[in-house]
């Protein structure tokens, strides 16, 4: 219970209402199941910029329409990807400032808090405010710890996993209790197959909890970001600061 006081549950939060922005990145990925057990057996994948020739419109909200097998660049994407290799929906000079920016910011925030902030995110739950809505909101399911390894001015970036356990993300599951009194069971310890988390099982765990929820869908798609849990974080501490200065109090007076 104290730990659900201290999520933020307001579309401030990147959790509830993913914003593409420049510490952000969307994969095309061909089968985000396969990226995910990749990275959880310690697989490391260059991020490239997309395509030169081909280009493909944004939605409103800022989030690319998934592949479908009829793409064109469809069999490129699953090529590349047995390489190692990500594309992105951004160009070379977007993704280079993208990937920048994500590595200053996850390395600031180890230094300063000692908290990771860099996550791939599997799976988006695309969700509605109310019935009458027309502006969708999409949150990640799954996050994975990532880290972001600059190899050479010529290769540039990779990314791979920290090594540390995939999680739920526990605010959309507040957020869906509370607003909705929509009870997600099964996920709050991951599924687990053979390559870390069992995300296939995941996403249909999800889509069966939310199916009585008419425009509200999973969408397989994966992001490289930023997501901050500084809420948390920060009223621990001063629970924290706030618990060591009574007890100072309470040894003065129990010592006179």
């Amino acid at each position: 219970m104290w730990e659900r006081k201290l999520l933020d549950l307001t579309l401030r939060n990147n959790l509830l209402n993913l914003r593409v922005t420049k510490n952000t990145i969307q994969f095309i990925s061909p089968n985000i199941c396969d990226l995910e057990d990749d990275l959880a057996d310690g697989v490391e994948f260059q991020i490239l910029s997309k395509p030169t020739d081909w280009d493909n419109p944004l939605r409103n909200v800022g989030v690319y329409q998934a592949l479908n097998q009829s793409d064109p660049i469809t069999d490129l994407i699953k090529q590349e990807f047995l390489q190692k290799r990500l594309r992105s929906y951004l160009n070379e000079t977007e993704l280079a400032v993208s990937l920048t920016n994500l590595f200053r910011a996850s390395k600031l925030s180890l230094e300063e808090n000692g908290a990771n902030t860099l996550y791939v995110a599997f799976g988006l739950l695309k969700w509605f405010e109310s019935s009458v809505s027309e502006l969708p909101r999409y949150a990640p399911i799954v996050l994975l710890p990532i880290e972001i390894i600059r190899k050479s001015a010529q290769k540039g970036y990779i990314i791979r996993t920290r090594e540390e356990e995939a999680m739920t993300n526990i605010t959309l599951l507040e957020k869906l209790r509370q607003d909705f009194g929509i009870n997600i069971s099964g996920l709050e310890n991951l599924p687990k197959d053979g390559s870390g988390v069992d995300l296939k099982t995941v996403l249909n765990i999800m889509r069966q909890g939310i199916m009585a929820n008419t425009r509200w869908d999973v969408e397989e798609q994966a992001f490289l970001g930023t997501f901050s849990f500084n809420k948390f974080i920060t009223s621990a501490k001063s629970s924290i600061s706030a618990g060591s200065s009574l007890y100072m109090v309470a040894s003065i007076i129990y010592r006179h």
